[in-house]
């Protein structure tokens, strides 16, 4: 049972990822961005406080690309990891 609870886990994690969101940014302050972000994709975003106080600018002009896809784009712009747990995105520096 926890193998199936396990592997549907990942089934709907991969579902995530691979949405389609439109979110555009056109030098957005991070937190800003992050509020853009869950309303595109319906996830909640949470930050440390380095990734919040740095206030990176995030330029990101997006249609209609996977979640995964803009995730590796933020990561690049701001220095930051990410991760998805439990239905939440975390971006940490």
């Amino acid at each position: 049972r926890r193998n199936a609870e396990a592997e549907a886990e990942r089934k709907r994690i991969a579902e995530m990822f691979g949405k389609e969101i439109a979110v555009e940014a056109q030098a957005m302050p991070i937190h800003l961005f992050a509020a853009k972000l869950e309303k595109a994709c319906g996830l909640p975003v949470a930050m440390d406080r380095d990734t919040w106080s740095m206030a990176t600018m995030v330029t990101l002009p997006v249609e209609k690309t996977p979640l995964r896809d803009v995730l590796d784009e933020v990561r690049k712009q701001t220095g930051s990891i990410w991760y998805l747990w439990r239905g939440r995105i975390y971006l940490l520096r």
